[in-house]
């Protein structure tokens, strides 16, 4: 319990300082929804929120994950996501972190780049599981001006067994 309070301190002041994404500089206003994106993604991520999780999805979103087959389209990527969710939820304890390094928009899409970390810790004692990877996820503007993800390709730095 004490090594995931300090693991979670130290992804409190990681967040904190990573927050003013001082390797982009200010935010424009598109830039500014497209980090809010991201801030959704790792709460709803780290919630186990199947419904949260997906509300930022487009509905042509493809997910290719490393060392998985590409997941093609949101209902997939839903049937996917809440598998993996209910495997999670009331098991273990999940902290995730998302730090963004780049955003760049192009007309109705953009692209981030940044890098994430992730933890689990079983809820009934054990040692936690850390990853932490990179990532490029491409949006795409909706109709009514919102953004949405359209492409996410996260890659994990942990070596494959």
């Amino acid at each position: 319990m004490k090594r995931c309070l300090i693991f979670a301190a130290l992804l409190l002041a990681f967040a904190t300082v990573t927050s003013a994404y001082p390797g982009i500089g200010k935010l424009s206003m598109d830039q500014t929804a497209i980090a809010a994106i991201f801030e959704g993604y790792a709460k709803y991520a780290a919630a186990c929120d199947v419904e949260g999780f997906m509300s930022i999805w487009d509905v042509d979103g493809i997910k290719m994950a490393h060392g998985k087959p590409a997941v093609i389209g949101k209902a997939n990527i839903y049937e996917q996501t809440k598998k993996n969710f209910d495997g999670t939820r009331g098991k273990f304890d999940k902290v995730m972190e998302l730090n963004l390094e780049e955003i760049v928009v192009a007309g109705d899409y953009a692209f981030a780049r940044g890098t994430y970390i992730s933890s689990l810790t079983p809820k009934n004692g054990g040692a936690s599981s850390i990853t932490d990877g990179k990532f490029v996820t491409v949006l795409r503007r909706q109709a009514d001006g919102s953004w949405l993800i359209y492409r996410d390709i996260p890659n994990s730095n942990v070596p494959t067994k």
